[in-house]
Order: C-alpha cells, then structure tokens, then sequence
C-alpha cells in the first residue's frame, strides 16, 4: 500500500547530443520499465519527455545541459526535466498565414496535446531553468483490487465479531479501534478537500491569458456538466424506482424525531437563494465550512485577478501551482489509507446492527 522502496534516480546529457529528444525518451522508457511501471504509462511519459525536450533545445542557453531524474515515492512515480534555458510558454498555439489561411503548426499540435495531461504535466521556470514534471502515476486497478480486498475483509471480521466475540470485546473494538481510524480519515478527508478545489481551479484558470478564451472554455464546461447530471439523476432515478433498494424503515429507524423534525428547517431549495449564498461573508469561512460553491467562487476570482497583477503574475502564478502540488500530494497520502478505512468502516457498520438490519445492510 505505501510502496516498497524510495527510488531517485539521475541523468544529465549535454543540450547539442545527436538525436537527444530520443535518447532521453528512450531513457525514460528503460528507468521506467525497471520500475515496473505499466507500458501505457511508460509511453504516455515518453512522448511527454519527447515534446519536452524539442521545446528545451529551442530555448537553451549555449553548454546548457539536460538534466532528467526519475523519482519514485510512496508508489508515486514522476519524471523531472530540467535545463537552462529562457522561459517559453509550452502551451502557445503558433499559427502560420499562408495565403490567406491559418495553417496549423506543430506547436499549435503540441499545445493542444500537453494541454490535455492536465495535472500530469506540470511546467515552470525558476532561476534560469525550465522546468517540466510528468506524473507518470501508479496501477489504479491494484488500489481498486485492494480496496475490494479491505471491504471484503471488513465484512468477514465484522460477521465474526457479532458472531463469536462477546458483546463487551466488539463494543471495545468498535470505540477504541474502529472508530478513531474512521474519525480520523472523515476529518483528515474533510480538511484537505477544501484547499485542493481553491488551488486546482485557480491554478488552472490563472493560466489562461485570454478571458475570452476561458470564456468559452468555462461554457462548454458548464454545459457537460449540465448534460452529465441530468445523465446522472435520469440513471438513479430510472435505477431506484426498478431496483427499489434498501428499506426505509431501517434507514428512519436510526434517526431520531428531533433530527427527522429538523430535516426541513431553514432550507429553501430554490435557485435564488443558491446564488446569493456563493459570495462568503469572509474569505476564510468557506475553507473551514467546507463549502465547495463559496470555494469554487473564490478560486475563480483568484484565478482571474492573477492575471491582471502585472509583473507579479508570473510569482503568483508559480505560488499557485506549488500549493496545488502540495496539497495534491497530501491528498495521494490520505488516499493510501483507504483500504484501512474501508476496512473499519464496514466493520464497525456490521458490529453495531441487529441481525435483521444486517441482512438488509448486506443485500
């Protein structure tokens, strides 16, 4: 779950190489493959060191040197590119007038395919560098297969608990164990969300030197996301009113009146209310609520006026995109922990019901 080893891993090779774009892809491709990084990531890295390299050469200082380490963490795998070199911007789409017509370039190819690594793909400049990470990341499926593993183990130790060990040794389990571990995640959880939204839409957006193109990036946005929650309601309605899963009665049996009576109190669904409550009363309290609307209002100012600091927008810019790593990265480290939550979560779930209620839970 936490990976096995620390590996770094370093290599330099002098900016005029022959064929350096290819020497340093295949060098990826072979630290990689020694890692037991699967061949679609492998090969998503390559050609992200391939384009990375054909933009350092362009902007490097004479004598510069390229400069590659593989780094290897927590079961995290990332590829830093470095050499001196002038700043540039990877993402500039260049196009070319010939008769009249714009002609699409390489460049303009080359944007458009790096823009789509999103957060794998990370550029900067610092001290007469520059700077590319690719997050070459790790097996989605064997943290799925663990999780599967943990959830599966969590039911079978719950089942015999209530079954085999006397009531006061669960309870014991249940209050000093389990909970704890399931608080402790929630709120480890809770904590990070906030800053990773704030972070990841202003940093995003504080790239973008065209309103207008965020404009219309930002539509068409909105527009799948419109399209994919009525996607999503249709789904879960149509599922629900075919399937009819669970009981209710077991669900309102947990509630109290007192929670039951207040359900309904000061909430007014209405589309009015939504939008006066997006601006927050201060820039703090959406972070400490959690409220992901207010966060997401602020991340968007931010990461507009970014853009409109003048000489100070390459720095504040630069502070974005480390946060967003930093709380990124925290967020891959509280995620390591899942099997472990998911394991006393269903197991605390299956200690503290009654064996009707537990057959309903199960099925």
């Amino acid at each position: 779950m936490f990976g096995k080893k620390i590996v770094t891993i370093k290599k330099e090779f002098p900016a005029d190489t022959a064929d350096l774009e290819k020497t340093a892809r295949e060098y990826v491709c072979e630290e990689l493959a020694k890692l037991g990084i699967g061949k679609r990531l492998m090969m998503k890295s390559a050609l992200l060191t391939e384009e990375s390299v054909i933009q350092f050469r362009r902007f490097a200082k004479e004598g510069a040197r390229l400069h590659i380490k593989i780094k290897h963490f927590l079961g995290d795998t990332s590829v830093v590119l470095s050499m001196e070199g002038d700043e540039f911007d990877p993402y500039a789409e260049e196009k070319e007038d010939l008769d009249g017509e714009e002609e699409i370039t390489e460049n303009t190819i080359r944007s458009i395919l790096l823009r789509s690594y999103g957060e794998a793909f990370k550029y900067t400049h610092r001290n007469r560098l520059n700077n590319v990470r690719i997050l070459t990341g790790r097996s989605e499926q064997r943290s799925l297969r663990i999780t599967f593993i943990a959830l599966v183990l969590g039911i079978v130790f719950g089942v015999f608990a209530k079954l085999v060990l006397p009531e006061a040794a669960t309870a014991a389990i249940c209050s000093e164990l389990f909970e704890p571990v399931k608080t402790l995640f929630l709120k480890a959880l809770q904590r990070v969300i906030a800053p990773v939204v704030f972070f990841s839409i202003a940093s995003c957006i504080s790239q973008f030197g065209n309103l207008m193109e965020l404009g219309r990036i930002g539509l068409k946005v909105f527009g799948i996301y419109l399209l994919t929650s009525a996607i999503a309601v249709c789904l879960g309605m149509g599922a629900a009113n075919l399937i009819q899963p669970g009981e209710p009665g077991f669900a309102l049996s947990l509630a109290s009146e007192e929670s039951l009576e207040q359900l309904g109190e000061g909430f007014e669904p209405s589309i009015k209310n939504i939008i006066m409550n997006i601006i927050p009363k201060n820039f703090i309290e959406p972070f400490y609520t959690s409220d992901t609307l207010q966060i997401i209002f602020l991340a968007v100012v931010c990461g507009i006026a970014v853009g409109m600091t003048g000489e100070h927008s390459s720095r504040l810019r630069g502070m974005f995109d480390t946060l967003n790593s930093l709380f990124l990265t925290v967020t891959t480290i509280i995620s390591r922990f899942i099997p472990v939550a998911v394991f006393c979560s269903l197991g605390l779930l299956i200690m503290k019901v009654g064996g009707k209620e537990l057959l309903s839970v199960l099925s």
